[in-house]
């Protein structure tokens, strides 16, 4: 995060907050190993983003 300080998700909505979290784009449970490691899959995000993320993808699990 030494290079991405701030949450990507918060810039794309015009807000400026430090990131707290290293979160992978497509989420792990659907990624082989190679899309795991690769950093075009990370982006950084504040707490709040990454829970929100977190939610909506568990939600998304739950309704398939």
């Amino acid at each position: 995060m030494d290079g991405h300080p701030w949450c990507e998700e918060c810039l794309r909505n015009g807000r400026h907050k430090l990131a707290t979290s290293v979160d992978h784009i497509k989420p792990l449970k659907l990624c082989n190993e190679d899309e795991q490691l690769n950093f075009d899959n990370l982006q950084s995000l504040c707490s709040s983003c990454h829970n929100y993320k977190t939610r909506q993808e568990q939600k998304s699990y739950i309704n398939k």
